[in-house]
């Protein structure tokens, strides 16, 4: 949130400094695509944002999971309490042991996945910037599988101990995006009529500054769209946490004639 109140602020001020002063400093055509790409940006940090609260109850599940399994609760149990949760299609938790347990049953292969999900870079990797220790980024991995007949989109908490870099247990949630895809449309509508990042550039009779475009593609899919439809877009950034799904995002000065 603080990101992207950043960026209105830095707008606010461009809007008000003289236009005298404005002009030494934008006029280039550098400096205004600069700008508004940085914009852009902002316009999906937005949107990733909305949509990265869609999985803090499954990120908390998570980690409640995880004191479970310290505490010695069966595998089975704990794949079957996280099998509730909404947009997934199963629940898989493997440990260092070579114990498993997936609901349903045959939603991977056990020793193959075991294996994959065990020796991962992310496994032993650990969040160093402040930012990625948020729930959303040093607690949980988005990883996706590449077996030969599927892949799967997983939500996977490493389970360790504090001096302990090779993980104990990996908690994995295999995530259904088409539950994703069918709320895209209507949470765009709201985000794009409440969030301040959004409307400040949106086309008004008053907005006479900027012009935006904003976009989520699916493959050849447009999921949602507002804004101009005849430009190039060149700031594409993923929607996590599938890497097919896209955020398109354009903003360029109104040129008058």
């Amino acid at each position: 949130m603080k990101s992207q109140t950043l960026v209105v602020l830095v707008a606010s001020f461009v809007m008000i400094v003289p236009n005298s002063l404005r002009g030494q400093t934008t006029n280039s055509d550098t400096c205004k695509v600069a700008w508004a790409d940085a914009w852009a940006w902002g316009n999906a940090l937005a949107v990733k944002e909305h949509f990265e609260q869609l999985y803090i109850p499954h990120v908390s599940a998570l980690l409640a999971a995880e004191k479970k399994f310290s505490q010695g609760t069966p595998l089975k149990a704990i794949a079957k309490d996280l099998q509730s949760l909404p947009g997934i299609k199963g629940v898989v938790i493997v440990n260092s042991n070579g114990e498993a347990a997936q609901n349903p049953e045959g939603l991977v292969q056990g020793k193959v996945f075991s294996e994959f999900i065990l020796k991962r870079p992310e496994a032993i990797s650990h969040a160093r910037a402040p930012m990625t220790k948020r729930k959303m980024g040093g607690q949980i991995r988005f990883i996706t599988t590449e077996p030969a007949d599927k892949a799967l989109n997983l939500m996977v908490r490493y389970v360790r101990s504090v001096s302990d870099e090779t993980p104990q247990a990996a908690i994995c949630l295999v995530l259904d995006i088409n539950w994703l895809l069918s709320k895209i449309p209507s949470q765009m509508d709201s985000l794009a009529h409440e969030n301040c990042q959004l409307l400040f550039w949106a086309a008004s009779p008053t907005n006479n500054f900027e012009e935006q475009s904003l976009g989520i593609i699916h493959g050849s899919d447009t999921l949602w769209w507002s804004g101009r439809k005849d430009i190039t877009v060149t700031n594409k950034q993923i929607l996590w946490p599938f890497e097919e799904i896209e955020i398109h995002t354009w903003v360029y000065p109104i040129t008058t004639k």
